[in-house]
C-alpha cells in the first residue's frame, strides 16, 4: 500500500497507478453496515474529490466476507415507515454518490455479498469475485424489497430476466452463477489477480475514464435512474413497517442467536 488513512470501521487505502481501496472494516458482522459506516464512507468520498488522484476505486471487506447489507442487530429497532427511511435514504444517497463518482468502481467481492451487500456491489461499475464467494438479494426472505436502490442499479447491469431471478428468488448464487449471468465479470483468486485484471486500464486517464462514465450514462438517465432508487426506498419503507418483515427478522435474529 501507498499509504492512506484509517477510520474506525472503514479503511482507505491508495494501491498503485491511481487506484484506490475502500474496505469495509466490521469483520465481527460480516462487514455489515451501520450509521457509523455511512458517515465514514461520506467522509472518504470528500476525501477523495479533493485529492482527484483517483482513476479507479475499489470497494472491498475484511475477513471472510464482503458485506452482510444492514446491520440487523441495529437497525431491527427501526418499526415505522419514517424510521426506516431515516436509515434507508442515507444508504441510497450513498449508493448514489457511487453511481456518480468521476472513475471507475469495483467491487472486489472477496467473500459473501448478502442483501444490501449486493446493493453496494450493482451501485459499483464491474463486479469481481473470488471463486467461493456467493452473492444474493435476499431481502424477499425478510419480506422487504431492496431498500437502497439496489434494484434501479441493478437493472442497469444485467438483463431483464436476469435481475428478476437475481431479485425474486432471494436466494444464493455462486461466484460462476454470476458470471454466466453477467452479474460478475470476473472470478479471481487472489488480490494480486485483481491488480492484473486492472491492468487493462493502465495508461488511460482518470479524465478520460471519467468522461467514458458520462457518455455511457448520460445526465438524463442518471437523473431517471435516481428518481427510480427514491421510489425504490419509499416502496421498501413501507414493507419494512409491516409485521410480516419484523417477525421474519425475528425469526432471523433468533436463529443466528442459537
Amino acid at each position: 500500500m501507498q499509504g492512506g488513512g484509517i477510520l474506525k470501521k472503514v479503511i482507505l487505502s491508495y494501491e498503485k497507478n491511481g487506484i484506490s481501496k475502500i474496505t469495509l472494516n466490521r469483520p465481527e458482522v460480516k462487514n455489515a453496515v451501520d450509521f457509523d459506516v455511512m458517515n465514514e464512507l461520506n467522509a472518504i468520498f470528500d476525501k477523495l474529490e479533493e485529492d482527484k488522484g483517483t482513476r479507479i476505486l475499489v470497494f472491498t471487506g475484511k475477513g471472510s466476507a464482503f458485506c452482510s447489507g444492514g446491520d440487523l442487530g441495529k437497525f431491527h429497532s427501526l418499526k415505522t415507515e419514517d424510521e426506516a427511511l431515516g436509515m434507508l435514504v442515507p444508504m441510497s444517497r450513498l449508493l448514489k454518490r457511487i453511481a456518480a463518482l468521476p472513475y471507475l468502481t469495483v467491487a472486489y467481492i472477496n467473500g459473501h455479498a448478502v442483501g444490501g451487500g449486493c446493493e453496494l456491489a450493482a451501485a459499483c461499475d464491474f463486479r469481481v469475485a473470488d471463486p467461493g464467494a456467493k452473492t444474493g438479494f435476499i431481502q424477499g426472505r425478510l419480506q422487504i424489497t431492496t431498500g437502497w436502490g439496489g434494484a434501479s442499479l441493478l437493472k442497469e447491469k444485467v438483463p431483464y430476466l436476469q435481475a428478476l431471478t437475481l431479485l425474486t428468488t432471494a436466494r444464493l448464487f455462486t461466484a460462476e452463477e454470476g458470471l454466466n449471468m453477467g452479474w460478475i465479470q470476473a472470478v479471481l483468486n487472489s488480490e494480486s489477480e485483481l491488480m492484473e485484471w486492472l491492468s487493462k486500464w493502465n495508461g488511460v486517464s482518470g479524465s478520460v475514464l471519467g468522461s467514458y462514465k458520462d457518455a455511457v450514462r448520460t445526465e438524463k438517465e442518471r437523473d431517471t435512474l435516481f428518481n427510480d432508487i427514491d421510489k425504490e426506498v419509499k416502496a421498501c419503507a413501507k414493507l419494512w413497517a409491516k409485521d410480516e418483515h419484523h417477525d421474519a427478522v425475528n425469526a432471523f435474529l433468533s436463529k443466528t442467536d442459537r
